[in-house]
């Protein structure tokens, strides 16, 4: 299993965590097994950022949907929420509805779904083109 953690800024591309854009932090996970490798986003952290307090009640909602697979990791004493890469846009589409559907600002959200798979994938490249390719992923 690979651990990173990737710093974004609020535009959801990556920094430094000292850059005055910085907003949040992400870990996510290669898992290889067999022959397949697994990329993991977490979750929990986008859901403070934008504003969710409560988790466990937005977990329970993409369960109801049965297509996204989730996976749960205990980082420093907390239990986290992560996402196999492919499912990504379609929580945060969900998520979406949902902050929609309360009245919550979705501002902080919206460029998170085109733009927050596609800076993750491009850090994992940078760190391993190679690992990123064996996902099946086509990276220009």
């Amino acid at each position: 299993m690979l651990y990173k953690q990737i710093n974004l800024s609020s535009s959801y591309a990556s920094c430094l965590i000292d850059d005055p854009n910085y907003a949040l932090s992400i870990d996510t996970y290669i898992i290889q097994e067999d022959k397949q490798t697994s990329l993991f986003i977490e979750l929990d952290s986008i859901f403070e950022y934008v504003g969710i307090k409560d988790i466990n009640k937005i977990i329970d909602e993409i369960k109801k949907v049965k297509t996204a697979l989730l996976y749960t990791e205990t980082i420093n004493n907390k239990t986290k929420n992560f996402v196999y890469y492919q499912y990504l846009n379609l929580v945060l589409a969900l998520v979406h509805f949902y902050l929609r559907k309360n009245g919550n600002d979705t501002n902080k959200l919206k460029d998170a779904i085109g733009d927050l798979y596609q800076n993750i994938i491009l850090e994992w490249h940078k760190y391993d083109p190679d690992l990123v390719s064996s996902l099946g992923i086509f990276f220009r």
